[in-house]
């Protein structure tokens, strides 16, 4: 149970979504005094506002969280629907001290602790743990703005099905794995153009003998550790990432690609070529960016990252978890999360001891 008049704790963590609560799980083991703060009025309301049709790209099996598999004959969530309503069970099942519409507004160091301020209640901790994760918000260019105002346009945040789009072709900016599936999905009813390449294309094959375990071996062999992971990180950061079959099936779909988006030229978009579009919608799959503004301290280098060493910052106390390729290419994934909760959680106890 979670005291209401409690103000200090032993560790915050900030975020309450699938990082949040496995950290949340072993911190439990290990009989930590903790909260979870999570800004949504619900645990999963972020999948659930996603578009209707997404589904997740890795094995269902993979899909989960430590210590409760979701029960199912499919081994795991499949669908943004169902991996929201696994998270809101796992915290159940877990019992896990999770407070919902407490959003975080400040996080700052004052002498040993930290000070945790939201509109509601402020509190004080010895140890953050900041799972938020990369993308706290929609990225458009600012050349967006000088677009005609009779062309539709929308973040792929915002998008949700093709019947809820105006009438028109439609050109997708962006092509990692939301552009490319939103972009499959529109095809099937209006012409569909898609603009830009992948900055990186992750290999099938791996492993010829099952999706399992090309999974498993792109967990072990994609990270920090390995030459591959460590020339992979910068592409997939930035840039993200699309799995093979995805090209493959944007190859069979006949789906037109055209060269990335450079600016606007007479209220059209430019390609690199000089040349502009005609569409008459427009949704920008361009990614997120990451926004710890909110944090007082100087935690984070000069394009927003936070500086860490496998999620431990630098200001004694602070962790991050959930960002992308932390550890490795599945870190900011349900696949990948639970690796990283169990290194940050043994630090927290190693540090815990010594103090």
């Amino acid at each position: 149970m979670i005291s209401s008049g409690k103000k200090h704790w032993g560790t915050i963590v900030i975020g309450g979504s699938q990082s949040g609560l496995a950290t949340g799980y072993y911190l439990k083991k290990m009989n930590e005094d903790f909260i979870i703060l999570e800004a949504s009025d619900n645990i999963g309301q972020a999948w659930k506002k996603r578009w209707e049709s997404l589904k997740l790209f890795s094995p269902p099996s993979f899909n989960k969280l430590p210590g409760w598999s979701y029960p199912s004959p499919k081994g795991g969530p499949d669908t943004k629907d169902e991996m929201a309503e696994y998270l809101r069970a796992y915290a159940e099942n877990q019992d896990l001290p999770v407070i919902c519409s407490m959003r975080v507004t400040a996080l700052k160091k004052s002498g040993f602790y930290f000070s945790v301020t939201t509109p509601a209640d402020n509190f004080t901790a010895d140890r953050v743990v900041v799972a938020t994760g990369a993308h706290q918000f929609a990225y458009i260019p600012d050349f967006a703005n000088q677009i005609n105002k009779d062309i539709f346009q929308l973040h792929s945040d915002d998008y949700r099905n093709p019947f809820t789009l105006p009438p028109g072709d439609v050109l997708v900016v962006g092509s990692a794995i939301s552009g490319m599936q939103i972009a499959l999905e529109l095809a099937k009813s209006r012409k569909t153009v898609i603009s830009g390449k992948p900055s990186y294309i992750i290999p099938r094959g791996l492993s010829q003998i099952s999706q399992r375990l090309d999974w498993w071996l792109l967990q072990h062999l994609l990270t920090i550790k390995t030459p591959m992971g460590r020339k992979v990180k910068p592409q997939f950061i930035h840039g993200g990432g699309v799995f093979h079959y995805l090209t493959k099936e944007m190859d069979k779909s006949g789906i037109p690609r055209v060269e990335r988006i450079t600016g606007v030229r007479e209220g059209k978009l430019m390609l690199a070529s000089g040349q502009t579009t005609d569409s008459s919608v427009i949704i920008w799959c361009t990614g997120h960016r990451p926004d710890f503004s909110w944090i007082k301290e100087k935690v984070t280098d000069e394009k927003g990252w936070p500086l860490t060493n496998r999620g431990v910052s630098s200001i004694e106390g602070l962790y991050f978890i959930g960002m992308p390729f932390q550890f490795g290419l599945t870190s900011s994934l349900v696949a990948g999360v639970s690796r990283d909760a169990a290194f940050i959680t043994k630090n927290i106890e190693g540090r815990r001891q010594i103090s």
